[in-house]
Order: C-alpha cells, then structure tokens, then sequence
C-alpha cells in the first residue's frame, strides 16, 4: 500500500501559504465535524442494537441454566433401562 498525501501546497509566497492554510483549516473543520457525527450515529446504532440483542435474549435459557437430566425428570433420568452407573474399577463393555 501506498501513502496518500492530501492539501499539500509548495509556494515561496507566505501570503499565498497563510491562505492556503485558511481554507485547510476550514475544510479541516468541516470533516471533523461529521466525523464527529458519524461516529455518534454509529455509537447510538450500536448501542440500540445491542438493546435489542438483549431484549431477544430475555425468555431463551442458556445451556449451563438448565437443570441437571434427572432433576428435569422428577428425579427419574432418561438413560433407559440399559444403563447403569459403573462401580469403581469396573469397565465399560462394548455393545
């Protein structure tokens, strides 16, 4: 990439430079000022739509909110008859 130089004046005449640097820091003024202003916008759409992406997430659960598997079932798990809690030492069969 390259470097873009932008309102660069070459003069001997310090009248001519003391106006150049008049209007540059007029123009200078002005693109700052909507600087200003799109950053502001860009914040406060931010911002809402953050509110909204909270607002979305009001009712939905999280996966570590919901309870363990035998508390959602009244106590009971939902593994089935085949499973069975292993002992210590003993090893898992294939099936």
């Amino acid at each position: 990439g390259g470097t873009i130089f932008d309102n660069i004046i070459i003069t001997d005449d310090v009248a001519e430079a003391d106006a150049f640097a008049k209007k540059w820091k007029a123009l200078h003024d002005v693109e700052m000022a909507k600087k200003k202003e799109e950053e502001e916008a860009k914040k406060a759409e931010d911002a809402k739509k953050a509110e909204v992406d909270d607002d979305d997430d009001e009712g939905d659960r999280q996966a570590d909110d919901k309870p363990a598997t035998a508390e959602r079932n009244g106590g009971e798990d939902d593994l089935g008859d085949d499973f069975r809690p292993l002992e210590a030492g003993e090893v898992p069969s294939p099936q």
